[in-house]
């Protein structure tokens, strides 16, 4: 386990009518950390409460090195350690592969464009990171990127993560799974790009998160089953205690830094099904009506208006999920996007007959084609609903009264290569 002390700075303000103001908070323990050590062995790097900190490697103070405007996870470190790289998260609603100095400076984006990008490691030589992404066409496969160039190269065809170089960079294990058991499990790839299966996944349960010691020739993983999560090397590594599912880093021939739950603790208990109503958190994409008078928005899969300063009322109630609502310019009608055809369609609520209708657009005109509807807004005169389709066309309809038509009016064009 790695406890350490990280002061965070948190404002509250428990008497809303008094001014707020700032607390440090010292945290010694956490959950569902990465650690990775750095070539010189002076410190570990862990992400913590959306951020990375840098603790050093026997004990002490840790030091946030990302900005609070990025989520941060796993680390991963240059050969010099003095960069590291993590996947984070940011205002575009993707993980990209990023790059930070020692002293949280020269922060850099790699990778860009509408894919997921994960489980970065970066090569003995420097030269390359290894990450998955599923820019290949919808499944995760493992991709590798020039940090000085921003070059993507593809490097399996078959679905892969959390990825790891062998000491000399001539190989790479990584997690595969299929529909069929026995092609799943810690695969290896090397420079010639011979794949073979090295541990399969159990009968119940899964493995992952493999590394290479330091000859190449162990690969350490977890395993989860119904023993629970484990360290394997060779051989069970550990027995009694909880293993998080990130991968272990190799010190030594015989030693490995593996990030652990406590082996005890009392479980605190939940009241799950209350009897008294409960503060709401997860409330989304809000939109002032025309008159300034309510506020609708999107919460727990529904669409609620609340006048300002009342109790907000539900519009609707139903299994399926509404999100993005947008009011017509005469405050009567309210567009959404729903699932309740199986994609993210374009809805309109009217208020006064009190009823939703569904938006024939052109494109859905084709029932089997995957299409997901966002970022709604009326037109000014009322007469279009214009929205996003998969997040890179923008198209526009006719509001319902109008007179029908559909326009595609771009495409979202972005760019492959690192932000500068």
């Amino acid at each position: 386990m790695i406890c350490s002390a990280i002061a965070v700075a948190a404002w509250i303000a428990q008497d809303t009518s008094g001014p707020p103001r700032d607390i440090d908070i010292t945290v010694t323990e956490g959950t569902s950390m990465a650690a990775a050590v750095s070539p010189d062995h002076l410190w570990i790097a862990t992400d913590l409460l959306g951020s990375l900190w840098l603790v050093p490697f026997h004990g002490g103070e840790a030091k946030k090195i990302t900005p609070d405007t990025l989520e941060a996870r796993r680390p991963t470190w240059a050969p010099d350690s003095q960069t590291l790289a993590f996947q984070g998260f940011g205002d575009d609603g993707a993980w990209h592969i990023y790059t930070i100095g020692f002293h949280g400076d020269n922060l850099r984006q790699i990778t860009s464009g509408l894919f997921d990008e994960r489980d970065p490691d970066w090569s003995h030589d420097g030269t390359r990171i290894l990450f998955s992404s599923d820019r290949g066409g919808g499944l995760p496969m493992i991709w590798e990127v020039m940090p000085a160039s921003g070059a993507l190269r593809q490097i399996t065809t078959r679905p892969g993560a959390s990825p790891c170089w062998a000491p000399l960079d001539k190989a790479i294990a990584f997690v595969s799974r299929t529909d069929k058991r026995e092609e799943s499990g810690i695969w290896m790839i090397d420079d010639q790009g011979r794949e073979r299966l090295i541990a399969g996944e159990p009968e119940k349960g899964s493995v992952g998160s493999p590394s290479w010691n330091p000859d190449g020739d162990v690969v350490a993983f977890i395993r989860s089953d119904e023993l629970g999560v484990r360290l394997i090397a060779g051989q069970i590594v550990t027995r009694f205690e909880d293993v998080f599912p990130f991968k272990p880093q190799w010190l030594s021939r015989s030693e490995v830094l593996v990030s652990l739950t406590r082996p005890s603790y009392t479980a605190v208990h939940r009241v799950l099904e209350p009897s008294e109503p409960q503060r709401l958190s997860g409330i989304v994409s809000p939109a002032v009506s025309p008159d300034g008078t309510k506020v609708a928005f999107a919460a727990l899969g529904d669409l609620w208006v609340m006048p300002i300063g009342e109790h907000p009322t539900r519009v609707t109630d139903d299994p399926f999920v509404e999100l993005d609502p947008a009011w017509s310019p005469d405050g009567f009608k309210l567009a959404f996007a729903s699932d309740r055809k199986g994609n993210m369609d374009l809805w309109v609520h009217d208020f006064r007959a009190q009823i939703a209708v569904p938006i024939r657009t052109e494109e859905n005109a084709d029932e089997d084609r995957q299409r997901r509807v966002s970022g709604i807004a009326w037109s000014p005169d009322g007469t279009q609903i214009g929205y996003l389709r998969n997040r890179t066309d923008v198209w526009s309809v006719s509001a319902p009264g109008a007179l029908r038509s559909c326009h595609h009016i771009a495409n979202v064009e972005v760019v492959g290569s690192p932000a500068p």
